[in-house]
């Protein structure tokens, strides 16, 4: 077994647990499979938020206006200025969820 280096990227791993042809994609701390990562590139980072919330009541949720349109973003991500970045309301939220408007927070436990 190769030893790994401080500050360099560890090899691509050959296998994937869960899929059969694997596309692997270095996400700045460890290799992920983009067939089996979530669509938000937030819960692949950060994992899921364990509430099962979405990311339209984040606090995190940002709307970038530019050229007379509306643009999601979300803060945790970098804002490139163009499609990469934008976000979607509708995904599954990541743990660093924050509640916007706790009024119409769906994870509340009902009594």
């Amino acid at each position: 077994m190769s030893t790994i280096i401080f500050g360099e990227t560890p090899p691509v791993p050959k296998k994937c647990l869960t899929c059969k042809r694997p596309e692997w994609h270095w996400n700045g701390e460890k290799w992920v499979c983009l067939h089996c990562a979530n669509v938000n590139p937030c819960v692949t980072k950060y994992g899921p938020d364990p509430t099962g919330r979405h990311c339209w009541n984040c606090v995190h949720l940002l709307r970038d206006y530019y050229h007379n349109k509306t643009y999601l973003k979300c803060a945790y991500r970098e804002n490139t200025r163009g499609a990469g970045s934008d976000h979607r309301a509708s995904w599954d939220a990541c743990a660093r969820f924050e509640v916007a408007h706790p009024e119409f927070d769906r994870a509340k436990e009902v009594h």
